[in-house]
């Protein structure tokens, strides 16, 4: 049997537009659904290196209990139609090479909603100022070194070692809209479990493994 998520009306259109912002970064972008209690999440990789991950209203039905993973494109063509029942398929589960980041998370700190933006517009405009007229090599150089520039460190609880927030971590909530800054007072969390760093807002959270690339093994 087909896995079918169905979704509330408010999850239907947080996963739009969601969907959307990641076509954007990457055309042929897979997600890896799982529920998660009465909410289900929908987790993407993204061209910066680091896990985006939604949480919505919604159900996830499948007869084996699996985490489902399809293009990007099946939910957002059924949503476009108006389809609050989604039909997984096809399946592109052997394309998702590892687990995902799972167990409580220690909560660091607790950053503006407003703060976050606006670091992310500056790493983007200083990409810009510092990209103009280079070639594309040296475009992409100049990315990764924007991406790795730390614009937040976080102390945590006494006794805990300063823990860096890079640009990467910044750009990938802001990218995909998970930043959360339309409620009043909104707060993006910082919280750490080695080897893993994560974002995270009432929308949704980014995780970076750190050590150096995105191995999704738990």
């Amino acid at each position: 049997m087909t896995a079918v998520v169905r979704f509330s009306p408010q999850g239907a259109a947080a996963c739009g537009a969601f969907l959307v912002r990641v076509r954007r970064l990457d055309d042929n972008a897979l997600l890896r659904v799982r529920p998660a209690a009465d909410l289900v999440e929908l987790c993407c990789r993204l061209p910066v290196g680091v896990l985006a991950v939604l949480s919505v209203p919604a159900e996830l039905d499948t007869t084996t209990g699996d985490e489902p993973v399809v293009a990007a494109d099946v939910l957002l063509r059924a949503l476009a139609a108006d389809q609050a029942e989604v039909s997984l398929s096809p399946r592109r589960d052997a394309e998702w090479v590892g687990g995902l980041p799972s167990g409580g998370f220690e909560r660091l700190d607790a950053v503006p909603a407003e703060v976050v933006s606006r670091l992310a517009s500056a790493g983007a405009r200083t990409f810009r100022q510092a990209a103009a007229g280079r070639s594309a090599k040296a475009a992409s150089t100049l990315t990764n070194a924007v991406l790795d520039h730390v614009a937040l460190t976080v102390s945590g609880p006494a006794g805990r070692p300063t823990v860096e927030v890079t640009q990467r971590l910044i750009q990938g909530l802001a990218a995909t809209g998970l930043v959360g800054e339309s409620a009043p007072d909104s707060v993006v969390q910082v919280e750490v479990r080695e080897p893993w760093l994560r974002l995270r807002s009432a929308a949704g959270a980014v995780y970076l493994r750190r050590g150096g690339g995105l191995n999704l093994l738990v």
